[in-house]
């Protein structure tokens, strides 16, 4: 099966790698050997018409729009658990821990300070509102 490898030796050159730190490398290198061995783990060939690299929120646009338009699609997402122990799967960054979660935070506050502001507009709210 010399397709897979063919595409990720492409898609390793792709990379402007004279640029890549060596850690970068390191960790290109580790994935790039981790989806061979799946791409070639199975005994039958396994065919996609798009293999997605990372479930974040762009790869899973992406896959999700494909998949609607009728392509079999593979997502390669690479979770590493944090030194906390968490694991948040697909999503990334933003979705899990990011953005969402601060914008959610955010709209809290603003929902605190209005009820507190409710008061001055005629509206009859306890003094010790709890919004947990």
């Amino acid at each position: 099966m010399a397709a897979p490898l063919q595409i990720l030796t492409t898609f390793k050159r792709q990379l402007i790698w004279s640029y890549c730190t060596p850690v970068f490398r390191k960790r290109i290198n580790r994935c790039i050997r981790d989806v061979y061995r799946h791409l070639t783990a199975s005994a039958e060939e396994s065919h996609y018409d798009l293999v997605v690299i990372g479930g974040g929120s762009g790869g899973l646009a992406c896959s999700k729009e494909a998949a609607e338009l009728g392509k079999k699609v593979a997502v390669l997402d690479f979770v590493k658990p944090s030194p906390r122990g968490t694991k948040w799967g697909l999503g990334g960054t933003c979705v899990n821990v990011g953005c969402i979660p601060k914008k959610l935070m955010h709209q809290a506050a603003l929902l605190g300070h209005a009820v507190q502001d409710a008061r001055a507009f005629g509206w009859d709210v306890p003094e010790n509102v709890s919004l947990s």
